[in-house]
C-alpha cells in the first residue's frame, strides 16, 4: 500500500545547510578571536542547535559567553542562509516521486519555523510543501510528538499513512510516538557516537533516494 504523505526533516535530512552555519560563524569567530571549526566538526553540532554548534569552538557548553554568541549566531545565520545550501543528492528525485504521485509532502523540523520558510523560499522549495511545522510552531519540538501530530492534522491524514524520514535520534523518537514509521538517514548530521541502526527506525537509509521504495510499499507501522 502506497504511503499517502511523506514528511522529512530540514537540516541534514532534506537539505545541507551546515557551509551556511560555517559561515555564519565565522562572523563571531573573526570578531572574537574564537578558533574556527572545520565543517565535519560543525556537523556533528548541528542536530543539537545554535549550542551544540557553538560548542564545536567553546567546548564548553557551560561558557558564560554562550548566550550572548547564540544571539550573533543567529543574526549572522539569517543572512547567510541559502547561499550554499543545497538539496542532497536524490532528494530532486524524491520531490519529482511525489509530484508526480500527487503524493502530500512536508517538512518539520527544529529549526524556528520563520527561518525555515525563509531558506525554502530563498530556494524556489516552499510551493513544493503542502505544511511546514517548525521547532516553535507547535506546543512542544521534537522528539516530542506534538510537530508530527500537527502536521498530520493539517494534512487530515492517519500516521499510519505517512513516513518520517530524520537524521537524528529525537527524529525516530518524535516518529514513534505518534506511530508513525520512520526511515534514518545517515548520510545527515550524525556524530561519530550515533548508530541509527539502534534507533529503532524502519530502515536505515543512506542517500535520499533510497526514500522512494518505501513510499511504496506497506510497513509494520
Amino acid at each position: 500500500m502506497q504511503k499517502k504523505a511523506l514528511l522529512v526533516d530540514l537540516d541534514g535530512t532534506m537539505l545541507d545547510t551546515s557551509q551556511d552555519f560555517l559561515n555564519a560563524f565565522g562572523v563571531i569567530a573573526e570578531q572574537y578571536s574564537l578558533p574556527m571549526p572545520t565543517l565535519d566538526a560543525l556537523k556533528c553540532g548541528i542536530s543539537g542547535g545554535i549550542k551544540g554548534m557553538l560548542q564545536a569552538s567553546l567546548k564548553d557548553k557551560n561558557d558564560p559567553r554562550m548566550p550572548e554568541f547564540s544571539k550573533l549566531f543567529l543574526s549572522a545565520y539569517e543572512k547567510t542562509q541559502g547561499q550554499a545550501t543545497q538539496l542532497y543528492p536524490g532528494f530532486e528525485q524524491v520531490l519529482d516521486f511525489v509530484k508526480k504521485n500527487n503524493i502530500p509532502f512536508g517538512v518539520v523540523t527544529n529549526k524556528f519555523e520563520y527561518l525555515a520558510d525563509q531558506l525554502l523560499k530563498s530556494l524556489n522549495l516552499r510551493n513544493e510543501l503542502a505544511c511546514l511545522v517548525g521547532g516553535d510552531t507547535a506546543a512542544r519540538a521534537k522528539p516530542f510528538p506534538d510537530p508530527l501530530l500537527l502536521a498530520l492534522a493539517q494534512l487530515n491524514i492517519q500516521a499510519s499513512e505517512a513516513i518520517y524520514v530524520g537524521d537524528s535520534k529525537r527524529d525516530i523518537e518524535a516518529a514513534q510516538a505518534c506511530g508513525m514509521p520512520a526511515l534514518a538517514a545517515a548520510y545527515g548530521y550524525l556524530t561519530p557516537e550515533d548508530n541509527p541502526h539502534e534507533w529503532g527506525a524502519e530502515a536505515v537509509i543512506h542517500t535520499a533516494s533510497e526514500i522512494i521504495p518505501f513510499m511504496l510499499q506497506d510497513t509494520k507501522g
